[in-house]
């Protein structure tokens, strides 16, 4: 997956303003209502605190590594088992038309839009994930 310019650039130079790069990219603003998907939980601050908890050059190196890598459909179309993409509709760090895309060479996979997510998919609509995954190993492992 391609990165942002600007994003790589934070992450080489200023790891706060990269964190909140993230953050604001990962993150729906439809996504929590009232705020957060459960009592006690703020979904911007946890992935804040996760992101500040790395050594520092981490993220770096791992956005260049993600925006280097060019072989990924190739590689994805070698997939030989069941596949389930889940993908957040408002995602604005791998917008789900890359995901649809990357579904296009994947023999038979399958795609999940989840409404009202970004990138964040898991903090953000858990329940939703929980859903498509329990759906897909139950019955529809197959193809669509």
């Amino acid at each position: 997956m391609r990165v942002s310019p600007e994003l790589l650039e934070a992450t080489r130079n200023d790891e706060p303003l990269a964190q909140d790069m993230v953050n604001i990219w990962s993150h729906s603003a439809y996504a929590h209502v009232p705020s957060n998907p459960g009592p006690g939980f703020w979904v911007i601050g946890e992935n804040l605190r996760l992101m500040q908890r790395q050594k520092p050059g981490v993220m770096h190196v791992d956005f260049t590594a993600c925006n280097a890598y060019a072989a990924g459909m190739e590689r994805a179309a070698q997939v030989q088992c069941p596949a389930l993409l889940v993908l957040g509709r408002r995602d604005v760090m791998t917008p789900a038309r890359s995901g649809r895309e990357l579904a296009k060479v994947i023999k038979g996979a399958r795609v999940v839009e989840v409404a009202g997510s970004g990138h964040a998919l898991m903090a953000e609509k858990p329940d939703d994930v929980l859903d498509a995954l329990i759906e897909f190993l139950v019955n529809g492992r197959t193809g669509p």
